[in-house]
């Protein structure tokens, strides 16, 4: 097994095998991997990605969040009509609808961080697909180094973090509407490890 990292602004996967479309994906035809982001300036210094730079929240902006997702997300169920509102049902295809909704924002990843609402209704769904199906948690990364430090985040059994918000902005930057899903399933299979297991 090859291990390699692929490193996203404020997320990191680990791929335990060698997947050479998700390399070109990533890194196009060299695969490099590009300078990490700082989180203490948020400067996107990723050359290879074009999503904006997501500021940290605090800790009790987090707890407060994760205490009102249930009633965040009924919300956000009932700002559709019966007639527009697409499958969100928490299953894993459903995260395709939710790739459809980020990349058919008028304004693209940008516009989506200003629209602070839709922006966490979003990543507070994708967190409760991935908590209910792969029995991920919520988590807040504290450590500054941490790629995904501020972010919600999920963490799974193997302790792969992702950050929620990197998530729907890597969605919306790449105009990929099969993204979350993509990666969901790639957690699923065992694809994407924490960055801190031993390489075999």
């Amino acid at each position: 097994f090859r291990r390699v990292l692929f490193r996203s602004d404020l997320v990191t996967f680990t791929v335990h095998r060698q997947d050479p479309e998700l390399l070109a994906t990533v890194y196009g035809n060299q695969p490099q991997p590009p300078a990490v982001a700082n989180e203490k300036n948020h400067a996107n210094n990723n050359p290879g990605s074009s999503s904006p730079p997501i500021p940290p929240m605090s800790e009790d902006d987090f707890t407060a969040w994760l205490t009102f997702l249930t009633d965040q997300l009924e919300a956000f169920f009932a700002s559709f009509d019966s007639k527009t509102r697409p499958r969100l049902d928490f299953s894993p295809e459903s995260l395709q609808a939710i790739g459809e909704l980020i990349v058919n924002h008028p304004s693209g990843a940008e516009g989506l961080l200003r629209d602070h609402d839709l922006f966490s209704d979003l990543y507070s769904y994708v967190g409760e697909v991935f908590h209910r199906n792969l029995g991920s948690q919520f988590f807040f990364p504290k450590d500054e180094n941490d790629p995904a430090f501020g972010q919600p985040s999920i963490r799974d059994a193997s302790g792969t973090t992702l950050s929620l918000p990197q998530l729907v902005i890597e969605t919306a930057s790449r105009r990929d509407p099969g993204f979350i899903l993509e990666t969901f399933e790639r957690i699923r299979d065992g694809w994407i490890l924490s960055p801190t297991d031993d390489q075999e």
